[in-house]
């Protein structure tokens, strides 16, 4: 329990971090495993379409971070 408390808490940490300065309708997802992206971004979907936004920009990186070079959070979220 107590690795998973400091996992989510360094997920917030990223997270908080990455998307500070991003602009409006935006969310930058790299740096996070993909469970907690899509974690978040199904709650910034539902905000969004609950406000009626249209169209949004999903940051997910090049997967220079994975294991072998291969995108695991694209994938995830198309």
């Amino acid at each position: 329990i107590l690795m998973e408390q400091a996992n989510e808490k360094a997920a917030d940490l990223i997270f908080k971090e990455k998307n500070k300065n991003q602009p409006s309708h935006t969310i930058d997802l790299h740096g996070l495993y993909v469970q907690e992206a899509v974690d978040r971004l199904d709650k910034f979907l539902t905000k969004e379409k609950k406000n009626h936004v249209e169209q949004v920009k999903v940051i997910v990186g090049q997967g220079h971070h994975s294991s072998g070079g291969i995108q695991k959070l694209k994938p995830a979220v198309e």
